[in-house]
């Protein structure tokens, strides 16, 4: 039987191979989901700072009206 345990309860070719190939493609994926994160949060801010001075002149600021 390939892949089953033997006598002894120690597994076989194919289930040690197997925890080790699970826990790289896991690892490959959070990698893969901080590098996809950083990029939207690094999007985010390139847009806000872009954006921002247009909006706080289209709301009008608080600190505007305190010292006009």
């Amino acid at each position: 039987m390939t892949g089953a345990a033997d006598s002894n309860g120690d597994p076989g070719p194919a289930q040690a191979t197997a925890a080790p190939a699970a826990r790289t493609a896991s690892a490959s994926l959070v990698v893969w989901l901080l590098v996809g994160s950083a990029f939207v949060m690094i999007l985010n801010e390139t847009i806000m700072s872009v954006a921002l001075p247009a909006l706080v002149v289209d709301l009008g600021s608080a600190s505007r009206r305190r010292s006009g």
